[in-house]
């Protein structure tokens, strides 16, 4: 269930499939939770930050609600640099 003024939506980037919700006006603000949290750990702070922002909270590759094929044996496909990658697209 999205926050009161948000929307919840799936995006595709590559064979990845993340778990995003939305909402707000203005300069866009990227929200990043940390491990083991998913999105929902901004849902005290997101609804003030959307007064002024369009706020974007995805649950991050294999987190939450997000897909993604299994990682390589030393963790292939789940680095942070392959993160930010994939969420800055």
């Amino acid at each position: 269930m999205p926050w009161l003024g948000f929307e919840d939506r799936r995006v595709a980037v590559g064979e990845a499939e993340y778990a995003v919700t939305r909402g707000g006006e203005g300069p866009p603000l990227l929200l990043l939770h940390g491990f083991p949290q998913t999105h929902a750990c901004w849902s005290g702070v997101a609804p003030a930050l959307a007064r002024r922002h369009t706020v974007v909270a995805p649950d991050l590759r294999g987190y939450g609600a997000s897909r993604a094929p299994a990682g390589g044996p030393q963790g292939e496909g789940y680095t942070k640099r392959e993160m930010r990658g994939s969420s800055s697209s």
